[in-house]
């Protein structure tokens, strides 16, 4: 059963009817409506002259107003193009950035661009993209603007999605996360658009990012120099240093009195006295010390192993 746009003879309301059946009921009334009779009265608007004040009133910038006619028109034909066109420009008109608006308007679009008889297509579609300049796009309209190119691929919009994209995966890379393939299948097709209609553009897109890259990898470099600066500067400072020296030596003299006390439970005769103590203390101190300094050439080491990596991060595939 297919609904048809009607009349109400009794109180002019506009309707929908079954086409199939001869009678039907008014919602507004309550009266029975002969369904070929309330079509005919339907098919006497003038769905010109309400187009047109529609156009009216979006030029005054009466949005809601302009709504009504347009929809009016569409309650007698569901495919007047115009119509379709004039909800779609009064609902994107009275948007700032809202998505769901966005959308909207887009719906209505795509209704006009499909019902406008092919010869003024190509002109209409052009309309509707200009309506979208000048409005604000944000990461959140991504999905919303690769429909847009689609519907036609403005350099624009294209670049506009592309760098959004762009922007969305260096702030996922920045927490370690990778782009989802939703959204890297968007940019694969953007860009796909974009070297097909504008070679020249799609060139320095890609020499553009680039540069973006190289110096990327660079301020990346040059803060792991920085940063292995300061931890070798640390590694060999006078604080580490003291703080080396008495750990060992609190360590070593612990030793010194276990080692005295075991000569001394097993009768091994060493230097009597103070003397005995010093010499213990310092064999142990030339072994502790000489085992510090080899572990900071060791850490030392491994510091300049990850600065070379940061360098060259498939240094450990190629040997």
């Amino acid at each position: 059963m297919e609904l048809v746009a009607a009349k109400c003879p009794s109180c002019g309301a506009g309707i929908q009817v079954p086409n199939n059946k001869d009678f039907a009921f008014c919602t507004f009334c309550g009266s029975n409506v002969k369904v070929r009779e309330s079509v005919i009265m339907k098919s006497d608007v003038d769905t010109d002259n309400l187009v047109a004040l529609g156009n009216v009133e979006l030029q005054a910038k009466d949005y809601n107003e302009a709504m009504d006619y347009f929809t009016r028109v569409l309650e007698a034909d569901g495919k007047n193009h115009n119509a379709w066109l004039g909800k779609g420009k009064a609902t994107i008109r009275k948007s700032k950035s809202e998505l769901k608006l966005y959308e909207e308007a887009f719906v209505y679009f795509r209704n006009a661009s499909d019902h406008c008889p092919e010869p003024g297509r190509e002109d209409l579609i052009n309309g509707i993209i200009e309506e979208y300049n000048g409005k604000e796009f944000f990461t959140a309209h991504i999905e919303f603007l690769d429909k847009l190119v689609k519907l036609r691929p403005d350099k624009k919009f294209l670049l506009l999605l592309i760098s959004r994209i762009d922007s969305v995966e260096t702030d996922m890379q920045k927490s370690g996360n990778k782009l989802t393939p939703v959204k890297e299948a968007i940019r694969t097709d953007a860009l796909t658009l974009l070297k097909e209609h504008y070679p020249q553009d799609y060139e320095k897109y890609l020499r553009d990012i680039e540069k973006w890259r190289n110096a990327r990898n660079d301020q990346s470099a040059n803060n792991e120099i920085i940063e292995f600066e300061k931890k070798k500067k640390a590694l060999f400072s006078g604080k580490r240093f003291l703080g080396d020296l008495f750990t060992t030596s609190l360590l070593n003299i612990i030793i010194t009195g276990i080692i005295i006390m075991l000569f001394d439970s097993f009768d091994i005769s060493v230097t009597e006295g103070s003397g005995r103590f010093v010499i213990i203390f310092f064999v142990l101190a030339v072994f502790t010390n000489f085992a510090v300094f080899m572990n900071k050439r060791r850490e030392l080491k491994r510091l300049k192993e990850n600065l070379s990596l940061t360098k060259n991060p498939f240094k450990n595939m190629t040997q």
